[in-house]
């Protein structure tokens, strides 16, 4: 049975369109917005009152002053970052870019640090001269700089390239934390087995002592590379799990050095040698720390607030 041209049509009109599902509010945005740019200044401004290696930093005796002012100096640069999106109405490309042009000095900063505590762990290695490492201070300031840098959150975060530069750079952190806990685990083994085979009392031979020292500095070393392998391995990965993994790892990894620095035998314990610097045992300390640090701070723009979009 046909309908006439003067019947209603009862059946689904054609070329009708179901209405797109509603995005996450313009409010809400601006909420999560606001609170990364409020966290980023909290974690700068405490890295401040924190060590940044073993030689440098609040409560540290005979940090360089001159070393500190420019700390201060890339603080204030990087607090400036965080207030940029929110004079005004800024167009949001070009205040991406100044966020992270602001935030340059202090990652380059940071990046000293890591390179002047490689050229320690090569040039002392194997005698009683300490590395510096990288101390909590560093690991705060970087995950402060990483969440200032990185550009507002506007909408839909997986599509745009300037979000998928900063997951590229995640991978690239995570492979380099990798290869450089392996070279500082490697180069301490050689040490260790060197001493443990030209001990200082060549007329003792090699002994018992000799073999503990080279069984210890194995398993130990393997035992430390093998975490810092595996957890930085997440930042590699894209999915959300692994995402979400690495923000839980890079918090607590946070949590523990403030924690332990603030305790009142912060420095006394063991525990500290191996956030603060390269251990004597196993040789890999921060290397692990600052890269968790700095992927979780990159993951958490761009999967906290995923989640939150789907289910509205």
């Amino acid at each position: 049975m046909s309908l006439s041209s003067d019947d209603t049509p009862t059946g689904p009109i054609m070329g009708a369109r179901p209405p797109a599902p509603p995005g996450q509010p313009r409010d809400s945005l601006r909420r999560w917005n606001i609170n990364r740019d409020v966290a980023s200044s909290v974690l700068v401004v405490s890295a401040l009152f924190f060590p940044w290696n073993l030689y440098f930093g609040f409560r540290i005796p005979g940090s360089s002053r001159i070393l500190f002012g420019v700390l201060l100096l890339v603080t204030l640069l990087s607090l400036t970052a965080a207030v940029v999106p929110h004079l005004g109405k800024p167009e949001p490309g070009r205040a991406g870019r100044l966020r992270l042009a602001l935030n340059t000095p202090y990652l380059l900063l940071v990046l000293a640090f890591v390179v002047y505590d490689a050229f320690q762990t090569i040039r002392f290695g194997g005698t009683v001269n300490v590395p510096g490492g990288v101390g909590p201070g560093g690991w705060l300031g970087t995950a402060g700089a990483v969440l200032s840098a990185q550009p507002s959150i506007t909408g839909a975060i997986a599509d745009d390239d300037k979000h998928r530069n900063w997951l590229l750079a995640a991978r690239i952190i995570g492979y380099a934390s990798m290869f450089g806990a392996a070279l500082s685990a490697g180069f301490n083994l050689v040490w260790r087995v060197r001493y443990a085979l030209h001990p200082a009392g060549a007329a003792s031979g090699f002994g018992k002592q000799n073999i503990v020292v080279i069984d210890t500095a194995v398993v130990y070393g393997v035992v430390a590379l093998v975490a810092v392998l595996v957890a930085s391995r997440w930042m590699l990965k894209g999915t959300e799990g692994y995402r979400l993994s690495t923000i839980a790892l890079g918090a607590s990894a946070l949590a523990a050095g403030v924690i332990v620095w603030i305790l009142p035998v912060g420095r006394e314990i063991d525990a500290f040698h191996g956030i603060a610097q390269n251990t004597s045992t196993a040789g890999v300390g921060y290397e692990g720390f600052l890269a968790w640090a700095a992927g979780a701070a990159i993951f958490a723009p761009l999967t906290l607030v995923r989640p939150r979009a789907a289910g509205r």
